[in-house]
């Protein structure tokens, strides 16, 4: 593997910089914060609850009392708002994500530069080693 030991009062440029991000040498979030739309969707659908009253559902129209379905609709309410109320939690809290993102100050170019953690790249100089170095 090759070393990385960019110049501590220049850090990287952006050259080394792309390098590292196609080599995938970059810190990545893998956190997965939320549910993803689709999960919200069938985690909602396809619940023990649904599949039960689906199935008395079916074995009453099949019986012909049909006035007897009514109790559907308030299934049918029930999912739909637990699904509008979790996509707003979903939306409300991959805002707050944005606004509470971690930065890292970094040396590129000869300059500090706040970048996301995401963003830091193997070899990166951060400005406390760049400060210790300094001082």
């Amino acid at each position: 593997m090759e070393r990385f030991n960019p110049n501590i009062n220049i850090g990287l440029n952006s050259k080394q910089i792309n390098k590292r991000i196609n080599e995938k040498l970059v810190n990545y979030d893998v956190d997965v914060l939320t549910k993803t739309y689709k999960q919200i969707v069938y985690e909602n659908i396809f619940t023990l609850f649904n599949f039960i009253n689906l199935f008395l559902g079916l074995l009453i129209f099949f019986t012909g009392e049909y006035k007897n379905l009514l109790f559907l609709g308030v299934v049918f309410c029930n999912t739909f708002i637990s699904l509008i109320q979790e996509i707003r939690a979903k939306k409300t809290i991959d805002k707050l994500t944005v606004i509470t993102s971690n930065k890292s100050t970094v040396i590129r170019d000869g300059k500090k530069v706040q970048v996301p953690i995401k963003e830091v790249v193997l070899g990166d100089i951060g400005l406390e080693k760049y400060l210790d170095i300094q001082g």
